[in-house]
């Protein structure tokens, strides 16, 4: 449907998708319909038609495509990409934008829609391929324990998907003090699922090489995190 307009990217696609051909990096709708809108425990695409921009992301905290699906790379990282591709301006970003994965700031530090939509992806599977999805139950395991159920199911299904996790039992309507306990549990997991599936780390991702979790980081970001109320109805 875009190339009916789009006539001149038929013959040479990958010229401005930057992707392989084969590749979801290569789907129109993934970088200009991402999956921004939530509901029904799942993101869903945004029905408007848009290109992915770090400065609208920094300022209106919509998330974007790129960091969407590049789970483990920075808002700088992505600001670098749009202007050595597309001569996008440089944008305004400060110290965590270049340092903290964005994903990472969404998840912890972002509101309740935020936090939906980066706990799904973490479980999309061209964000997987694009990331890899050895790291990331160490981040997902904060929300087992989030104050709003859906996100606690999100969370949960994404979870499921990763290696070590699949057989990871967890009730998202249980007790607060079970849920705190579930989450303990998916840490534990977690470490014990680093000597054979530990894909990414650094500082960016608040995990240091041998899958140690920087948790007073965490709890930093925790403690930052935009508690604005939004009512969810599934």
């Amino acid at each position: 449907s875009c190339l009916q307009c789009h006539e001149s990217f038929r013959e040479n696609p990958t010229a401005h998708t930057h992707h392989s051909l084969a590749s979801s990096g290569s789907r129109c709708l993934n970088c200009h319909m991402p999956h921004t809108t939530y509901g029904l425990f799942v993101a869903m695409r945004s029905h408007r038609i848009d290109s992915p921009s770090a400065a609208v992301s920094k300022a209106t905290g919509r998330p974007n495509a790129c960091n969407l699906c590049h789970l483990d790379r920075t808002l700088a990282w992505t600001d670098q990409h749009l202007g050595e591709w597309y001569g996008s301006p440089p944008s305004d970003l400060d110290d965590d934008d270049r340092n903290v994965a964005a994903s990472v700031r969404w998840l912890l530090e972002g509101d309740a829609a935020q936090r939906a939509i980066t706990a799904w992806h973490m479980g999309w599977p061209a964000a997987q391929e694009a990331s890899g999805k050895g790291w990331q139950a160490a981040h997902l395991a904060v929300l087992l324990a989030d104050p709003y159920a859906s996100i606690r199911r999100v969370s949960q299904r994404s979870i499921k998907t990763l290696p070590g996790f699949e057989s990871f039992s967890y009730d998202h309507l249980a007790s607060a003090e079970d849920l705190v306990a579930a989450r303990g549990e998916a840490w534990s997991r977690w470490q014990q699922s680093v000597p054979r599936h530990f894909d990414r780390h650094g500082s960016s991702l608040l995990l240091d090489e041998n899958g140690g979790i920087d948790f007073p980081a965490f709890s930093r970001r925790l403690d930052s995190r935009d508690n604005t109320p939004l009512r969810i109805i599934e």
